[in-house]
């Protein structure tokens, strides 16, 4: 009974060392993934300091209602500013919305390049046009 019972502790242990050793393994490959991406993507995650901007527009409010849904309400605040640290331009976009009868906030920033402006003006406009098509 005690060869089973020394087995069975021995064994456990064993087991335990190997879900240790793997999950090292996965750590160790998902941080290697997020360096690849990355480099893939330089900007793709954006690391803003509120002190670090420098807001230069106002606050931009919309209202918006849709009777789909049940009726959903979203409430959308814009403002534009200036990485201080970078000098890139920044869209500050935060949307409210109710969901399980809970306030919820979404916020993001969309960071660009002063060589960028011009081309995120031009895809804005498209937009426009598209839209005045319909």
């Amino acid at each position: 009974m005690e060869e089973i019972i020394d087995f069975i502790y021995d064994a456990f242990f064993d087991f335990l060392d190997y879900v240790e050793e793997d999950d090292e393994n996965e750590q160790v490959e998902s941080s290697e993934e997020n360096e690849e991406l990355e480099d893939e993507f330089p900007y793709s995650e954006i690391d803003v300091i509120e002190e670090n901007i420098q807001w230069i527009s106002n606050d931009k409010h919309l209202e918006i209602e849709q009777n789909w849904n049940g009726g959903d309400h979203f409430t959308i605040l814009l403002k534009l500013g200036v990485n201080t640290e970078n000098g890139d331009g920044l869209l500050y976009r935060s949307v409210i919305f109710e969901e399980d009868e809970n306030e919820v906030q979404e916020t993001n920033f969309f960071s660009f390049k002063e060589e960028e402006a011009e081309y995120v003006i031009d895809l804005l406009h498209d937009y426009i046009r598209y839209l005045e098509k319909k």
